[in-house]
């Protein structure tokens, strides 16, 4: 009776490390895709707030675009817009950069009067200029 109760003891010994083990491992891939749900979520608030900043240039006044940076910061929001004329030949348009952090979104637009006019089908999300300086501030 004695090496069946040390058999069952040792069984349950192994089952309960086993259990352990899986626990661990589970806990280890829920923490892994938190962390990535976290990072998804921080990059998705940031891609929002740098719409909103290009919505937002369209109510600001504006001088006249040049071949430098205008920006206008929103201190509540903490987004930049930046205008500045663009190099694309095919016609003049304006460049308009929304930011939020590191994230960078640009749009295409006319200026009538001091007010951006956004064109439609000309959101981009990589800086259309052929030089990278020129996207730059």
């Amino acid at each position: 009776m004695t090496e069946q109760g040390f058999s069952t003891m040792g069984m349950v010994l192994v089952l309960s490390l086993l259990g352990g083990i899986l626990l661990a491992g589970l806990n280890k891939l829920v923490l892994s895709q938190q962390r990535h749900l976290n990072q998804q979520k921080d990059y998705y608030h940031a891609v929002n707030h740098t719409l909103s900043s290009l919505q937002w240039s369209t109510t600001l006044n504006w001088l006249a675009a040049t071949e430098q940076w205008q920006c206008q910061y929103h201190q509540h929001a903490k987004f930049s817009v930046c205008i500045k004329s663009s190099r694309l030949t095919a016609s003049h348009f304006i460049l308009v950069k929304g930011q939020y952090g590191e994230v960078k979104h640009y749009h295409l637009a006319s200026l009538s009067h001091g007010k951006l006019i956004m064109e439609k089908g000309h959101w981009l999300d990589y800086c259309p200029e052929k030089q990278s300086a020129d996207c730059d501030e």
